[in-house]
């Protein structure tokens, strides 16, 4: 049955359950000696919604999924996966259109052998189905009509059926000859030679011209009609069809997938067409044999190809655009206009690419990166002698790994040969910078304290350090850590850099030496020009459930801290004597504030009206029904 195609296909392609399972996904029966875990799925049974007049067009299928797992926590994770995989999903999966899938039951259950924890799901799955047609006969075309009445003994000739007289009276013999065209099924448009039939899914008739396969099926979710002609983009996905919207050249060409063969309107399906013939489009603003493409403009929208031209974008500005060829004009005509396409292109020239701009070509031009793309320019070639500040020299003695530095003496460049050594005119020392790694450092970041700073560049380095103790404060930590950057007397914030190493808790200063000294060799991080710092905190030590998993879209809890970094309160009270309304918040410790609360309600009862949210998110529960709050402080025993 189809719904067990469709079923599979939502199974294996819900990575929750896969990651447990693998491709052990089975219908009605697991392969032999199967390893656990594993899935069956089977059609319990199907039910059709007949009517008089017509097959039914919708099933209701009854489909059990029994999962298998020797680890009682791990068929749990695969129940739950597989229920967020079915349940109440809508959509085509694998050719079959469902309707609706609803999870009805689920039992548990333990098998001596093969000594397994069974869940089964049950489902009721509705299916639309699209493919089945209704035979309504063929309509007689030029037929030879004689009335049964008048010749009760003709039981007719070869070729001829028995059809009902047009007058309503009766049955009669007629010839059964027509044309494919006279079909109810069939739409014929202007054939042309060796073109094909293909049926046509929107219309539930067949067509001539070119196999869908030749297309890509997308949906129109823009809010307008997308008409026949118009160059469109991927934007995503709905269900099993691509999203489209309207494609502009400056856009990415990656996206680009055809013209629509057809005009769509918004919620509607239809066709991009990637090659072949599209009919029936306004074609007299091109001439024949004319290439067009995706065009700039922003026309008045009643033709799709008003989004075409004939000119290639971009040729007289320098404007960033993909010149694609999409499709040449066949027939110049208002209504019945043609024209082929094709969106792959064999091979581009330079300037036909989106990030270029190449309107300057001669000997030696060359391609210079201005920021935006690539735009040409001349180019004249000199030799490293011929700049005046740089030293005479000739390059038929240069050594092997010579070098060039700045000549202060001399305000000049001067080659610095690999075995001769530096010139006198050049100073370079180790701790050069001291002064300035002692600035960089005190600036670093006003939130952290930095308590050992390095940066190194190739004429010298600066280090400066001011341990921090190693003690922390009342129910406080302490945490260092070690952060990287790729430039040299660097004085951002570190929360920007790289973290490099984080030492376990209450590390003392003298066990972070070795560390540090490691990553400032390391080839990671020790390839100049760098700069590598050590941060101190002293922070609480107390952590919340949500420290330990992160990422709940909302927490909440009247009774202690879920997060170290929240800093907001937990609840807010209502006492019964006066109504009045107050935030209480956490102690030191992260539990609920009762002294503040005992404060606040003394000698009368206290009920939560708010829950807030310690996730971040802002998902605060609030009962404003004052009979419907909880009491949380009463007035006699506190």
């Amino acid at each position: 049955m189809t719904v067990g195609k469709a079923i599979y296909y939502l199974l294996s392609n819900y990575s929750d359950l896969t990651d447990i399972v693998s491709t052990r996904i089975y219908p009605e029966v697991a392969e032999q000696d199967a390893a656990m875990p594993f899935v069956i799925y089977t059609v319990v049974s199907n039910e059709p919604s007949d009517t008089q007049s017509s097959p039914s067009q919708l099933d209701i299928a009854q489909v059990d999924i029994v999962l298998f797992s020797t680890d009682y926590s791990q068929v749990v994770d695969m129940g739950v996966a597989a229920r967020a995989a079915l349940d109440r999903v809508t959509g085509t999966y694998n050719g079959v259109n469902v309707q609706s899938c609803q999870y009805t039951s689920e039992v548990i259950d333990f098998e001596e052998y093969p000594r397994a924890y069974v869940i089964t799901q049950s489902y009721d799955v509705r299916i639309n189905r699209d493919e089945f047609e209704i035979t309504q006969g063929t309509p007689v075309s030029g037929a030879d009509i004689i009335d049964l009445a008048d010749t009760p003994s003709d039981y007719g000739t070869t070729g001829q059926a028995l059809v009902v007289n047009a007058d309503g009276d009766g049955m009669e013999w007629g010839e059964t000859a027509s044309n494919l065209g006279d079909l109810l099924n069939v739409n014929l448009d202007d054939p042309q030679d060796r073109e094909a039939l293909v049926y046509d899914e929107d219309t539930d008739t067949w067509i001539n011209g070119a196999s869908t396969k030749l297309a890509i099926r997308v949906i129109n979710l823009t809010g307008a009609t997308l008409y026949s002609g118009t160059p469109v983009k991927a934007s995503g996905v709905q269900g099993d069809q691509v999203r489209v919207t309207l494609y502009r050249p400056t856009e990415d060409p990656k996206r680009f997938i055809g013209l629509l063969d057809g005009d769509i309107p918004n919620g509607g399906t239809g066709y991009a067409r990637q090659t072949g013939t599209i009919y029936n489009l306004n074609t007299l603003a091109f001439s024949v044999g004319q290439i067009l493409y995706p065009s700039e403009s922003n026309p008045a929208i009643d033709n799709g190809l008003d989004f075409m031209t004939a000119t290639p974008p971009g040729t007289s500005s320098s404007v960033a655009v993909a010149k694609i060829p999409a499709a040449i004009v066949l027939r110049r005509h208002a209504t019945t206009g043609r024209v082929y396409v094709r969106t792959w292109s064999p091979a581009s020239k330079l300037e036909e690419l989106a990030n270029v701009f190449a309107p300057f070509k001669a000997e030696g031009s060359t391609l210079v990166w201005n920021g935006v793309q690539w735009v040409s320019s001349a180019f004249v070639q000199i030799t490293l002698g011929d700049l005046r500040d740089v030293a005479d020299y000739n390059p038929a003695t240069l050594q092997d790994k010579t070098s060039i530095r700045w000549d202060a003496a001399n305000e000049q460049w001067a080659l610095v040969p690999a075995t001769g050594g530096l010139p006198d005119t050049i100073t370079y020392f180790l701790n050069r910078y001291d002064a300035e790694a002692n600035t960089a450092r005190q600036l670093a970041d006003a939130t952290l304290t930095i308590e050992r700073y390095v940066t190194v560049q190739a004429d010298g380095h600066g280090e400066k350090a001011a341990a921090q103790g190693n003690t922390p404060s009342v129910d406080n930590k302490i945490v260092r850590k070690i952060w990287h950057k790729a430039t040299a007397f660097e004085d951002s914030d570190v929360t920007t850099w790289t973290l490099a190493h984080t030492f376990a808790d209450n590390t003392a200063y003298i066990d972070t030496i070795d560390t540090f000294q490691e990553l400032l060799t390391a080839a990671t991080y020790g390839s100049i020009p760098l700069t590598l710092a050590q941060t101190w905190e002293d922070v609480a030590a107390y952590e919340g459930v949500l420290d330990l998993y992160p990422g709940a879209a909302v927490a909440l809890s009247a009774a202690r801290l879920l997060d170290s970094t929240y800093t907001g309160d937990a609840i807010r009270v209502r006492r019964a004597s006066d109504n009045a309304e107050q935030d209480i918040g956490f102690d030191a410790s992260g539990e609920l504030d009762t002294s503040a609360l005992a404060t606040f309600c003394a000698g009368t009862d206290g009920f939560v009206k708010t829950w807030y949210d310690q996730s971040g998110n802002g998902n605060d529960a609030t009962q404003g029904t004052t009979a419907s709050q909880p009491k949380i402080y009463d007035s006699v025993t506190g």
